[in-house]
């Protein structure tokens, strides 16, 4: 069997078009798990900030704890939650319609990791609760500047299946919708040109005579 040039242009373009969606889906699979890492230690450093403060006003029997740290818990388990959303709005193909909402949610936690590291910076008082706030403040900045990064690069995902080319994790080939293509005849059949320039003439009035016909001699 003889094959065209047309043909091994056509395979090698393809062969160079998987190529660099597979270089694309790496390089997104190593920005997603490094930044997790760093989210997940920054989870853990608020984590343990949080609960040296609340501890501390716990064991010196100050009251209304809860007016401390009670926003900084908030932040804790909703961040849980948004560590496991981003993955899963990433990599598995019949989530993906779930980033905008991901990235509501990220933007809502940068927000609020911002507030609370410049509130927790600001306190001064030093009655055991200085050391506990440094270390919240640490983690709030690691996770608003993770989640930022979680936003960009969800924002190009976002962008990629809007232009027709969502490849990212799907081990697929990336399709491009042209508007300007013509269309092609895919059933098989072959079409036969009218050469006719007139057919009305085969046509035939309601009673079943032929208008091609010319009238009788009478």
């Amino acid at each position: 069997m003889r094959i065209s040039a047309t043909q091994i242009t056509a395979k090698a373009s393809m062969a160079s078009g998987v190529s660099r969606m597979d270089n694309r889906g790496l390089i997104v699979t190593g920005v997603v798990a490094t930044s997790l890492f760093f989210l997940i230690a920054g989870w853990f450093i608020l984590l343990g900030g949080v609960s040296r403060v609340q501890h501390v006003c716990h064991s010196n029997g100050l009251g209304r704890c809860r007016d401390r740290t009670g926003l900084y818990w908030w932040i804790i388990w909703f961040q849980f939650f948004a560590l496991f959303l981003w993955p899963v709005v990433t990599f598995i193909e019949g989530l993906r319609g779930g980033r905008s909402a991901v990235i509501a949610i990220f933007a809502i936690l940068v927000t609020l990791q911002m507030l609370s590291a410049d509130n927790a910076l600001d306190y001064t008082d030093d009655n055991g609760f200085q050391s506990g706030y440094k270390t919240a403040a640490s983690g709030f900045i690691i996770l608003a500047t993770f989640n930022l990064i979680a936003i960009i690069l969800l924002g190009f995902q976002i962008g990629e299946k809007l232009d027709g080319g969502d490849s990212y994790g799907s081990g697929g080939t990336t399709t491009y919708n042209n508007p300007t293509a013509k269309p092609t005849n895919t059933s098989g059949a072959t079409s036969v040109p009218d050469n006719n320039p007139r057919p009305f003439r085969q046509a035939s009035n309601a009673h079943g005579m032929n208008l091609s016909q010319s009238p009788p001699n009478v």
